[in-house]
């Protein structure tokens, strides 16, 4: 594979969902799937470098939004390479999706809006 394929991390508590997201991806980039904010915070902590992190917003333990202020504090140029992918979310959760800037995407993923988004 090309050297300068995208890493994708995709992070989601419903494994089929990540995974069905990165087959849809696979010809265009490198993903990494994880089923949850701690696995990829983990991750991002032991220095892991992705040029996307997709992120579901409504998980257990760790929403996406967390995850990003989280992941932000590590590395603040993850701001702008955070993509929240959700199927619904509270009030309260979708305005803090909002105010962090980054790119939203509705369940089910179209392909051709993700890959506009990833520059693929």
């Amino acid at each position: 594979m090309p050297a300068d394929r995208p890493r994708l991390l995709i992070v989601d508590d419903q494994p089929a969902v990540a995974r069905a997201l990165a087959r849809m991806l696979a010809q265009h980039a490198d993903s990494v799937v994880v089923d949850s904010g701690r696995e990829a915070l983990s991750m991002l902590l032991r220095g892991e470098r992705f040029d996307w992190v997709l992120s579901d917003v409504m998980m257990p333990e760790m929403t996406g939004t967390e995850l990003f202020e989280r992941a932000v504090a590590i590395d603040a140029a993850l701001a702008r390479s955070f993509v929240f992918i959700t199927g619904g979310a509270t009030d309260a959760e979708h305005a803090r999706v909002v105010a962090t800037g980054a790119t939203r995407l509705a369940k089910p993923i179209d392909l051709a809006a993700i890959r506009r988004v990833l520059g693929l």
